[in-house]
């Protein structure tokens, strides 16, 4: 059932005000270089950092009537860069990462919002369906939240421990104190786009390899953490040489991560590529027509004057 919300207050946004700005659509395609890793002798830091999350937008799902609201997701059938898609999908040289698009108003530097970008950005939004008037117990989306905690001793895994009270103990602690961290999303960072005198598009995106680095001993960051905790539980160190070993194991890189950062001026309707030895990021602008904006801020009317009207009933003989 489509998530329901109401359009108190949301009118002020959507209404004429909004036609007076620059609107545009905004298109964002990004994939991954599929070449031998060891023909590229380009060297990349170890960790390249990723972009601020301070103030950013997320996007919102389309709405039904058809309301006016920036950063609302654009439908799959509207997408312009479809064809583009369906090309690198033939090449065994690429991987599609991401493909999305949204709708915004161009603001200075100063004043624009980068939008976030994640590995689901490109998944359709469930329709959010407007309704005028009062609220309803339905028209609130309650998820509950799950906290799993630590493991009982039952789950953890056998090692042959002949104390296994010393080892829940002690696995317990260092469980509580060095959780272990959810694995980064292979595709993360923003995409800003400015207006002044003209249109630039900022990307910030950082992708992240799909399997754990090797440490020294070829073992993986989860496999060096197992083997501490083995070692805790089979009494050959203590706990403090495990928390030591666990602390300099925690500084350590997970996997491997590039950064592309990179501002290009653009122009509306133009394919603009922006290359990384990695991975590159396809950006298509266009303009949105007023009489489009014109025609969804009326259609929104209309429904938000039949919706009075129904509340209001039938006029009094």
């Amino acid at each position: 059932m489509p998530f329901r919300i109401l359009v108190a207050g949301l009118m002020l946004l959507v209404l004429s005000p909004v036609v007076a700005d620059d609107w545009f659509a905004v298109e964002v395609l990004v994939f991954q270089h599929r070449e031998d890793s060891s023909s590229n002798t380009e060297r990349f830091p170890t960790d390249p950092g990723s972009a601020s999350m301070g103030t950013i937008a997320d996007l919102v799902p389309p709405t039904e009537p058809a309301s006016v609201r920036e950063y609302e997701q654009t439908s799959v059938s509207q997408l312009r860069l479809s064809d583009t898609l369906r090309e690198l999908g033939r090449s065994s040289r690429y991987q599609t990462l991401m493909h999305v698009g949204w709708r915004q108003i161009g603001r200075p530097p100063e004043h624009s919002v980068p939008v976030r970008i994640h590995d689901d950005a490109g998944k359709p939004l469930e329709v959010e369906v407007l309704e005028f008037g009062v609220a309803t117990d339905d028209s609130i989306a309650n998820e509950a939240q799950v906290d799993e905690g630590l493991a009982s001793p039952d789950d953890l895994p056998e090692f042959g421990v002949e104390n296994p009270d010393q080892y829940w103990v002690g696995v317990e602690r260092l469980q509580s104190e060095f959780s272990v961290p959810p694995a980064p999303q292979r595709l993360a960072g923003t995409v800003r786009l400015s207006l002044q005198r003209f249109l630039h598009v900022e990307v910030d995106l950082t992708l992240t390899s799909e399997d754990p680095l090797p440490m020294l001993d070829g073992e993986d960051w989860y496999t060096q953490r197992n083997t501490i905790i083995q070692d805790l539980s089979s009494g050959l160190i203590s706990e403090d040489e495990a928390k030591s070993r666990l602390e300099a194991l925690n500084a350590l890189p997970r996997f491997t991560s590039w950064r592309h950062q990179e501002s290009r001026r653009v122009r509306t309707g133009e394919v603009h590529y922006l290359d990384h030895p990695r991975f590159g990021v396809i950006v298509l602008v266009t303009p949105i027509p007023s009489e489009e904006l014109e025609a969804r801020t009326q259609a929104l009317e209309a429904a938000r004057e039949a919706a009075t009207s129904r509340e209001a009933g039938p006029p009094e003989l």
